[in-house]
């Protein structure tokens, strides 16, 4: 069982044993790692006179068994104006200079190695800049700017509502009507939620150069979302472009959505019982053949069964609740064990769930050795279900099996080849698997069992996985972690030569994996985390091959350049560019032509119809090469 103690710092039994600072305010949280209370992780977390965090200590969970601490600053306002990346130090506590000083030594002087938060001078205490970790971030913050809307090009916001069932263009907004947030990340994109005084968001614009992606979202009178109008629509709101565009939604008088239509598909049709439950669906394909999905219920409002029915009275649940009961006898629908008090035309059921007891063992499909009687309570838990394979009367069974921590312990189900299969795991006491044993059983195969082993560091890191089939074991993996507890090495298959190495910038993003002399590739970033170079080595071979990314403000990649011996080689570029949703509208990509010459190789467009791919045309002259 997994004990959870918090200790006060008041108490002084724990002082010595803990070695917290006596001359601070903190609170102690220890978490028990085994039934013995020998093992456990310690966090401390120091408050100052105010009452406020200022520094979290996780005791001992370095690889190195360090302790890694965090530390937070405040203005005079009371403001968080700086949180420090975490730095691991033998000290149970560290001043806000010893702080500095070990985050120096873990990092580098010149690293900058925390965030920083800068608050408009006003009582509001709005964010206006935050300025993230790392020397060349320094002068890159994200800044946020609090404005109204207003007539000018990148202010405006069209009023949008709803009549009826109508969607109304109503003009502009008049000036001051929208509150505008304005956030510019640290390559410059922007991005803009205008709010009205509800709080609903009924504009997010974003601008590539010069050019707005506005996406609408537009509301009922009750606040219900009916419209989003996605950038491709550019103001165009007539019934075809809302079909090929738009997300729409309508609601009953209980502010229930009972008709949905996605962008390109037919609509889809909802309909509730009196307790709110979603008892039918129809899509566009059942609305041509007639049929309805069903779903039933338990007293506790959990699925029991779902299937497809016939009904075209499906409007008379509204008024009622649709109640389903359990039988535990090869009856009712599609002798399932449970019978409802509506009726349902010509029903077939697809799925049936049953809960808190194994009662349906006696069902067909459940009666036989393999499905066990319960050794713990599975009380509010799914214990059983079968699901019927689309297109054929075949059905699968299964059966989930818990421990008194509610985990699922095993699993046993049906398969397609007249076997079984069996998973059972054991958990250690945290929760964490320990073991994963799967048993797979065919008519006239050879069982196979294998069985996956997980093991942890002190601190619950993954530090080994092995893999076991039929009593042969190997080692899939073995980490080891850096100080900081980022991943920094992983052995594949238990050979030391076939070891990966992870290095990370400041941000914690990962700048280059290497395998000793078989493979090396290192990434470079813009500031805001977009991937803009990737360079890779291979051996037997002194040369460097890779690419250079740039993208537009919308963060989509727009080209990638080749690079041999990190020079650019303009003959093997890649172009890209898209319409106001993202879709894929040209691809051009150089190649080899010849023997020694480059050039087009593809100049792909992409005909759409609204977001779906129509066709593919390649303007590209074919050659001996590219075909």
């Amino acid at each position: 069982m997994k004990r959870l103690y918090i200790l006060i710092s008041f108490l002084c039994l724990i002082g010595a044993a803990t070695a917290q600072n006596s001359n601070q305010n903190y609170v102690v949280t220890r978490t028990m790692l085994n039934e013995s209370s020998s093992s456990y992780l310690d966090v401390v977390k120091y408050y100052d006179g105010l009452g406020r965090l200022c520094q979290t200590v996780h005791n001992q969970v370095t690889p190195q068994k360090n302790n890694l601490l965090d530390l937070s600053e405040y203005d005079e306002s009371g403001r968080d104006v700086k949180d420090w990346l975490p730095v691991y130090s033998s000290s149970a506590y560290l001043s806000a200079s010893a702080f500095s000083s070990t985050a120096s030594g873990n990092y580098g002087s010149t690293a900058r190695p925390f965030n920083q938060s800068v608050y408009e001078a006003s009582p509001s205490d709005r964010l206006v800049a935050q300025y993230g970790p790392g020397a060349k971030w320094s002068d890159k913050p994200m800044t946020t700017d609090y404005m109204l809307n207003g007539s000018s090009e990148v202010l405006s916001c069209v009023h949008y509502s709803v009549n009826g069932s109508t969607l109304v263009n109503g003009g502009s907004y008049a000036t001051g009507e929208l509150y505008v947030v304005r956030t510019q990340d640290e390559d410059g994109n922007t991005v803009s939620q205008f709010t009205d005084k509800q709080g609903h968001t009924v504009l997010v614009s974003q601008l590539n150069g010069t050019v707005r992606h506005d996406t609408y979202y537009v509301y009922d009178d009750y606040g219900n979302l009916c419209y989003v109008l996605p950038p491709a629509m550019d103001g165009n709101i007539s019934t075809t472009s809302l079909n090929l565009y738009a997300y729409q939604y309508k609601y009953d008088r209980r502010n229930r959505c009972v008709w949905k239509k996605l962008p390109g598909a037919d609509a889809v049709s909802y309909v509730y019982d009196l307790n709110d439950r979603l008892v039918f669906s129809q899509d566009g394909n059942q609305k041509s053949r007639g049929k309805w999905m069903f779903y039933l219920y338990d007293d506790l409002s959990r699925l029991v069964v779902q299937g497809e029915c016939a009904n075209t009275n499906t409007s008379t649940a509204s008024a009622r609740s649709v109640a389903c009961t359990r039988v535990n006898t090869a009856t009712g629908l599609g002798n399932s064990g449970y019978s409802s008090d509506f009726a349902l035309t010509a029903p077939v059921v697809y799925l049936v769930n049953y809960y808190d007891n194994y009662d349906f063992r006696t069902l067909p499909g459940f009666n036989n050795s393999f499905f066990s009687a319960e050794t713990v309570s599975a009380k509010g838990y799914l214990s059983g279900s079968v699901i019927t394979v689309l297109g054929s009367d075949t059905k699968l069974y299964s059966a989930n099996y818990y421990d008194k921590k509610g985990r699922v312990t095993k699993t046993v189900s049906s398969n397609l080849l007249s076997g079984y299969e069996t998973t059972t795991t054991i958990y250690t006491f945290t929760g964490k698997p320990a073991s994963v044993k799967h048993v797979h059983m065919a008519a006239g195969k050879t069982t196979q069992m294998e069985i996956y082993t997980y093991t942890y560091d002190h601190a619950e890191r993954l530090t080994k996985v092995e893999h076991s089939l039929n009593g042969v074991k190997v080692t899939l993996a073995a980490n080891t972690y850096d100080e900081l507890g980022r991943l920094s090495g992983k052995s594949l298959h238990g050979s030391a030569s076939n070891k990966l190495a992870y290095a990370y910038n400041i941000r914690n993003w990962i700048e280059s994996i290497s395998s000793g002399g078989l493979f090396n590739i290192s990434l470079g970033y813009g500031y805001n985390g977009n991937v803009s170079r990737m360079v890779c080595r291979c051996p037997g071979d002194n040369k460097t091959y890779g690419y250079n990314f740039a993208y537009d403000n919308l963060s989509r990649l727009t080209s990638a350049q080749s690079l041999i011996g990190g020079v650019i080689t303009l003959g093997y570029a890649t172009n890209y560019s898209y319409d106001k949703n993202g879709n894929l509208l040209h691809l051009r990509r150089g190649g080899q032509t010849g023997l020694s010459g480059t050039g087009i190789i593809d100049n792909l467009s992409f005909t759409l119809n609204g977001n779906q791919l129509k066709a593919v045309n390649d303007d590209a002259t074919a050659t001996a090469s590219n075909g």
